[in-house]
C-alpha cells in the first residue's frame, strides 16, 4: 500500500488491491515518477516483488529515477538531478549520497525485475504477468500502457481496443494475485479539456 507516502489516499482507497490501477497523464505530466514515489518505494518498504514491464526508458533510466526519488524522500536530498545522473562527475557529496541511496534500496526487503518491451504486444504481455505471478511477483508497474495497433487493419477506435486490452490484463493480473498498475498517456489535444 502506499500508506507511508500518501496516508489520506490510502484511506480513502483502501490501499492498492489487487487488479487493474490506472494512472494517466499528459506527456511529462510525473506519472512515472508518481509510480515510484507511490508504488514502488512503498511496496519495497513492504517487502514486494515488483516487475518494472518498460517499452520507452531504458533501465538504467528507470535506475536513475528511483534513485533520484530515493534521495529526496528518504534522505530529503536534492542535490542530484536525473539530468546529473547521465552527465556524471560527482562531488564527493554526491557521491556519499548515491552510494547511501543504494544502501538504501539494497536493505529493502522487497525485490525489482525489470522487463523491456519493444512492442505493445498484449499476448506477451500476458505471458509475463503469468511467468512472474507463478515466480511470486505480485506488483507489476506497466509503463507506458498503450493499445495494440496491430497490422492497421482493425475498425475498433482506438480507446475500444484500449479497454479490451485493460480488461483482458485485469482479468490475467487477478488470476495470479496481482496488482497491476499501468500508466496511460493522455493525448496533448485534451490538456484543456476538463472531461474526456
Amino acid at each position: 500500500s502506499y500508506k507511508k507516502s500518501l496516508p489520506l489516499l490510502n484511506y480513502i482507497t483502501s490501499g492498492v488491491t489487487e487488479g487493474f490501477h490506472l494512472v494517466a497523464g499528459l506527456s511529462g505530466a510525473g506519472k512515472t515518477t508518481f509510480c515510484i514515489y507511490t508504488y514502488i518505494i512503498p511496496f519495497l518498504e513492504d517487502g514486494r516483488k515488483i516487475i518494472l514491464i518498460c517499452n520507452e526508458q531504458s533501465k538504467q533510466e528507470w535506475w536513475n529515477m528511483i534513485l533520484t526519488t530515493i534521495l529526496a524522500s528518504k534522505f530529503n536530498y536534492f542535490g542530484i538531478t536525473r539530468k546529473k545522473f547521465i552527465t556524471g562527475h560527482f562531488s564527493d557529496e554526491q557521491k556519499e549520497y548515491i552510494k547511501k541511496a543504494v544502501e538504501w534500496l539494497k536493505a529493502q526487503a522487497g525485490e525489482i525485475k525489470f522487463v523491456k518491451m519493444f512492442n505493445y504486444n498484449l499476448t506477451e504481455t500476458k505471458m509475463i504477468l503469468k511467468k512472474y505471478g507463478k515466480l511470486g511477483f505480485d506488483v507489476v508497474l506497466y509503463d507506458t500502457f498503450k493499445a495494440e495497433t496491430g497490422d492497421g487493419n482493425s475498425t475498433n477506435p482506438l480507446w475500444q481496443t484500449l479497454l479490451h486490452s485493460s480488461k483482458e490484463l485485469f482479468q490475467t493480473a487477478s488470476k495470479e494475485g496481482m496488482r497491476l498498475i499501468a500508466t496511460v498517456q493522455i493525448a496533448q489535444r485534451f490538456a484543456n479539456q476538463r472531461y474526456l
